[in-house]
């Protein structure tokens, strides 16, 4: 059975090269929270909006990260969606789409924006239930465990054509 997202709850930069991507995501109706990672060990909002889209996923709505952070490395899983799903009970569910056309981006993460009328395909998989108060040893576990779950369904990138 497919349901629809509705509005989601995203995180974006608090940087002004996010500002148009920040735009169109909200007008397409969802909601983004801004904050930027810690850089040389002062804070710049990142730890104001784990906590704020904590809040509005708990009042029922949906959310999304990217888990390997605003920085990378790239497929590297941060701690703080193992740390939100402790901190609110709510599930981890792995995603991925992908386009079967598309521009990529020479970023760190090689992030892809699909072409107009580009098919996309979205593969999810089980979701995955953090318990509260984790040890560092468990934080460890689930940080290893949605890593797994998330390259299992990633598909391959295609082999170059002879």
């Amino acid at each position: 059975m497919c349901q629809q997202a509705g509005r989601l709850v995203l995180l974006g930069s608090r940087s002004r090269t996010a500002d148009p991507i920040v735009r169109f995501t909200e007008s397409l109706g969802h909601i983004v929270v801004r904050g930027s990672s810690s850089q040389d060990g002062r804070d710049k909002g990142g730890k104001a909006a784990k906590v704020e889209m904590a809040e509005k996923l708990l009042e029922n709505k949906q959310g999304a990260v990217t888990p390997d952070g605003p920085r990378g490395p790239a497929y590297v899983v941060k701690p703080g969606i193992v740390d939100m799903a402790s901190e609110t009970g709510l599930a981890i569910v792995p995603l991925c789409a992908k386009a079967n056309r598309y521009w990529q981006f020479k970023s760190w993460d090689k992030i892809q924006m699909p072409k107009p009328f580009a098919r996309v395909d979205v593969y999810y998989g089980e979701p995955i239930h953090v318990p509260a108060n984790l040890t560092s040893e468990e934080r460890q576990h689930y940080l290893e465990l949605v890593a797994e779950a998330t390259n299992a369904i990633t598909p391959p990138e295609p082999t170059a054509k002879a």
